[in-house]
């Protein structure tokens, strides 16, 4: 059984990066220690990965991963400022798709798709369980 409108390419690429993302647990106390372990993490499943890349003069992309598909970290912040910047983002013809990282089931509520671009959510957890 496949989602609806998960069955492309960029879908399936996409669905390859959360699996990377949520295959790992995570030590981190701040967004960017969450943001270099996802990097690490998306570099040892075999993906290319840049980051802090600038894609407009206002909006810098968390990572970059295979050269199209953004990484979003949230470790705070509303749904509703990050659909805003979800949106925005994924207007540029630059990338093919976006993932949101966050810890929190909160923010779980995007939609599967957004300006006809793939978009998912991975869960992460912390190692050892800690908050």
């Amino acid at each position: 059984m496949t989602c609806r409108g998960w069955d492309t390419a960029p879908a399936r690429r996409v669905h390859a990066v959360v699996a990377a993302v949520c295959g790992s647990a995570y030590r981190w106390t701040t967004e960017v220690g969450l943001q270099n372990g996802v990097a690490e993490a998306l570099r040892a499943a075999g993906h290319t990965v840049e980051v802090e890349v600038p894609l407009t003069e206002r909006d810098r992309l968390d990572l970059l991963v295979d050269g199209d598909i953004a990484v979003e970290v949230k470790i705070d912040g509303g749904l509703m400022p990050l659909t805003r910047q979800v949106h925005r983002y994924l207007r540029h013809e630059r990338l093919a798709a976006l993932v949101v990282v966050t810890p929190f089931r909160s923010l779980c509520r995007l939609p599967e798709r957004m300006n006809d671009k793939p978009l998912r959510v991975a869960l992460v957890r912390r190692a050892g369980g800690l908050w």
